[in-house]
């Protein structure tokens, strides 16, 4: 039996398929969330978990991981997919009034500009913020 996935990629759009492929290079096992599209995560040997961070109920099957990237795109209203959707995620994992052992503040970088439609996009960086909270 193959061990359970030490990773969980919220969002693979853009930037979460990336983080996958990087942590899936490394040798890890990767679980990914997605709406639909189970068969071509599974096919970028990412661990395909069926469900929508605005269903609580779709996410009672999160694997118990040590690390997460919440990634989703704003393809709903802002405030969805970033606070409910994110709640959700952490109720389901556990996580609700306790951080992470480890968080991995993620900083908008400077870039950015206005995306297809008129709507403000911002490029993310994968380093530690030179701040993280305490």
């Amino acid at each position: 039996m193959a061990p359970p996935p030490d990773a969980l990629v919220i969002g693979c759009g853009y930037l979460g398929r990336r983080v996958a492929a990087l942590w899936r290079d490394e040798g890890r096992r990767v679980a990914a969330l997605t709406r639909g599209r189970a068969a071509e995560l599974a096919a970028l040997g990412l661990e395909p978990v069926v469900g929508d961070v605005l269903d609580p109920e779709s996410l009672r099957h999160l694997p118990v991981v040590s690390t997460v990237l919440y990634a989703v795109a704003l393809d709903r209203s802002k405030w969805e997919a970033s606070i409910a959707g994110l709640g959700n995620v952490l109720a389901a994992l556990g996580w609700e009034g306790e951080a992470p052992a480890e968080p991995l503040p993620l900083s908008p970088s400077p870039l950015g500009g206005e995306g297809r439609g008129g709507g403000w996009m911002a490029k993310v960086a994968l380093t530690p913020h030179p701040n993280p909270p305490p």
